[in-house]
């Protein structure tokens, strides 16, 4: 009888227990969630002002059914610390801006968010890493006070009007010695954004306004307290200076400006913005980097000077000296190529130059001279003022034949440049940008396709409107153009693609005649010579390399192209397809007889492959390819095995130093 009395007792338990749950706790009440927020604001003496307007407020059922959250305001934010002081809250129904329906946590205000307040005002919430703003204030970024029905974050006023801003803008490309600080810019279109992030990704800013004739405008309604960067703009010119053309982590790179000063050419002072004394790479700092936040008592002002982050060429002068300074510049690394390709092959010895003996004996490694000389030749020096050609050409007011050939010689330059960096190093950067010290920060190596296709583009474009012929063959022309794109198919053994280039050339006009007594080492108006730009001029500086090879001719230049080399390319063409050995047979006895070789013949591949590297060894001997002939035809170690050469030796490495620039470069296989 116990057990059933404690049964029925356990079971009656469990019968009440379940009703209770049947029958869900209603929608708050008002005025007790009212008293009880009001409690909690009363334990917090900072919170006193805003908790007696929050008092005397009254809340409608459906206002609170879901619960609510409650923007607070310190004292010290309402601009008073007396309790029921009415300068920053006259009436108790401006307490409803602050509160919205709804129980808000932290994970709720989430970027681009909207509230409405319960007097039906919008309240923004934007987020940037942890930090939340609402209306553009930044709040506490959790709960002061929390309960089932209500939350409550600190804030500052959201809805106060500021004193104006002024932001004055000026043209700094306007500088002269009486205007030091430019002219005044009107119509300039001034942004403020709440994130630089906004910026880079071409957001929405938060205000936006053009400048007056007197190079002024005025914001009279931005929220006290929060900072805006400001980013002016005017045609081309802009005070956000980006060194790059791409962000990086998350904001654009380039130099300060030192106040509004100018120097006396009319460039910018650049900021020292590490303080050293000296300004230079380690200056570059994150864009745009001018901020403004409005007082909510004082009217504040802001100069903002505008320019050019790299100032565009003006005249035709200007484009071609910068074109003639590639043309004179790439010297040094067309010269260090070319020997160090003569010492890894069999075309050339160290000489006793002690510079490349570690090429001959294949003991170079990533901090061997020349190869951070080659790198930033290419990249920092010529490379890059090709890019600027080829941004400022394009807004000149000169003859379109004249735009078109400057174009075309810069393009064809700039393919050249990177067929011979993936030739040496295989995979490497494609930099786009114009600063002529450094490249990019998170600077990359391509793929080897994606440089060939680029390569291609700018030989291409180049071919496309480069003129047939000039009075010198120092300039780039057409036939060159072909011929390095020839020279590229070669090298991914695109055989088809060869012999189309070459055939081109041969049908227009391309009548390069066979010299004699390797004149074309000597006078680049040789006929044989294709291209022979001012930089092969490399007799004089590498005589020594010269000497031995060639006791009776002084060497003075050599040509990048001439006719004997298409005639090889042709040659190996017909040779690797094995479709017409014959023509193949008959190219090359032309070149050996020429050569002193006597002729020979040949019915297969392999045979042609024997007389086909004989007569080119012979014929273009230490004038650059040996090498990179030897690792394409896969002969390398046969030939090259006994100096020290091995299957990992087929490219060189990246300099050491651009690897310590640039983290997200890599290292060639075996170094």
């Amino acid at each position: 009888m116990k057990k059933m009395y404690l049964f029925f007792l356990a079971s009656m338990g469990m019968l009440f227990s379940c009703k209770k749950s049947d029958h869900p706790a209603g929608p708050p009440n008002p005025g007790q969630l009212s008293a009880t927020i009001s409690g909690e604001l009363g334990k917090t003496d900072s919170l006193s002002t805003f908790n007696a307007y929050f008092k005397t407020a009254t809340f409608a059922d459906a206002d609170v059914s879901g619960g609510i959250t409650v923007f607070a305001l310190a004292n010290s934010a309402m601009g008073t610390s007396t309790t029921g002081a009415g300068a920053t809250m006259p009436d108790a129904s401006l307490l409803k801006d602050y509160i919205v329906k709804g129980v808000l946590k932290a994970s709720d205000l989430t970027n681009g968010k909207s509230l409405i307040s319960l007097s039906g005002k919008t309240l923004k919430v934007t987020v940037s890493g942890d930090t939340i703003r609402v209306n553009g204030v930044i709040i506490k970024s959790t709960p002061i006070l929390t309960g089932t029905n209500y939350a409550v974050y600190l804030a500052r006023q959201l809805f106060q009007s500021a004193a104006p801003v002024v932001i004055t803008v000026w043209d700094a490309t306007k500088w002269t010695a009486s205007k030091t600080s430019g002219e005044l810019a009107a119509q300039a279109s001034v942004s403020l954004y709440l994130h630089p992030e906004d910026y880079v990704s071409q957001g929405t800013p938060a205000y936006t306004a053009l400048t007056g004739n007197d190079g002024t405008v005025t914001f009279s309604s931005l929220a006290p307290g929060t900072n805006y960067y400001v980013v002016v703009t005017k045609g081309a010119i802009s005070n956000v200076l980006s060194q790059y053309s791409l962000p990086y982590d998350g904001s654009y790179l380039g130099f300060g400006v030192a106040g509004i000063t100018l120097d006396g050419s009319g460039n910018y002072v650049k900021l020292d913005a590490n303080g050293d004394g000296q300004v230079n790479l380690s200056d570059i700092i994150s864009q745009p980097y001018q901020t403004v936040s409005a007082s909510n008592a004082t009217p504040v002002s802001l100069a903002v000077s505008i320019g050019y982050a790299f100032e565009p060429m003006q005249t035709v002068e200007e484009v071609q000296a910068k074109l003639d300074g590639v043309y004179s510049g790439l010297k040094t690394f067309y010269e260090d190529l070319l020997l160090i390709d003569g010492a890894m092959s069999d075309d050339a010895g160290c000489e006793s130059v002690a510079t490349y003996c570690p090429y001959d004996a294949f003991t170079f490694t990533a901090v061997s001279a020349p190869l951070s000389q080659i790198w930033t030749n290419a990249y920092y020096t010529n490379i890059s003022a090709l890019n600027y050609i080829l941004r400022d050409v394009p807004g000149l007011t000169i003859p379109d034949d004249q735009k078109k050939d400057l174009i075309a010689q810069a393009r064809g330059l700039r393919g050249y440049i990177y067929l011979e960096l993936m030739t040496y190093f295989g995979s490497v950067p494609i930099n786009p940008d114009l600063a002529g010290s450094s490249m990019h920060p998170a600077t990359s190596r391509s793929s080897v396709d994606d440089v060939y296709a680029y390569v291609v583009a700018d030989l291409t474009a180049a071919a496309t409107d480069l003129p047939a012929t000039r009075t010198d063959k120092k300039t780039l022309i057409k036939n060159a153009a072909l011929g390095l794109l020839a020279q590229a198919a070669l090298y991914k053994k695109d055989y088809t693609k060869v012999l189309t280039y070459c055939t081109q050339i041969a049908t227009g006009g391309g009548n390069y005649s066979q010299g004699m007594n390797f004149g074309w080492l000597t006078s680049a108006a040789n006929s044989e010579t294709i291209w022979a730009p001012e930089f092969s001029n490399i007799g004089t500086s590498s005589a020594w390399y010269y000497t031995t090879a060639f006791p009776t001719v002084t060497v003075s230049l050599c040509p990048v192209l001439r006719g004997t080399h298409l005639l090889l390319m042709t040659a190996e063409a017909k040779i690797a397809t094995g479709t017409d050995l014959s023509t193949a047979s008959l190219i090359l006895n032309a070149i050996r007889v020429r050569d002193g070789l006597g002729t020979t013949s040949f019915s297969n591949t392999p045979d042609g492959y024997t007389v086909l590297n004989e007569t080119w060894k012979k014929d273009m001997n230490r004038q650059g390819g040996r090498f990179a002939n030897l690792v394409r035809w896969q002969t390398a170690m046969s030939v090259l095995g006994g100096n020290g050469f091995q299957p990992d030796k087929v490219l060189l490495p990246v300099p050491q130093s651009l690897l310590q620039l640039y983290p997200n470069m890599n290292q060639n296989v075996g170094y």
